[in-house]
């Protein structure tokens, strides 16, 4: 384990592996499942349309896709 700084809020924290304190990682496990559950009815939606919908931001759910965390298949 190491100190390390969050990539969200900038607080110092000890982890692994985690790029994000715990806070930071739980808000946004709950985004994600905001979106996730917003995709489920609505498998369309365009990044902007999820934007505008969740108020997440197009810069998180990028980051979403790019870790391949929703299952396209």
């Amino acid at each position: 384990m190491s100190l390390k700084k969050c990539e969200n809020c900038g607080k110092v924290f000890v982890s692994k592996s985690q790029n994000l304190c715990n806070d930071c990682y739980q808000e946004e496990l709950e985004k994600y499942r905001m979106l996730r559950d917003y995709l489920w009815e609505n498998s369309q939606a365009s990044i902007e349309e999820l934007a505008n919908a969740t108020g997440i931001s197009p810069k998180l759910i990028r980051k979403f896709i790019r870790e391949d965390r929703f299952n396209l298949k």
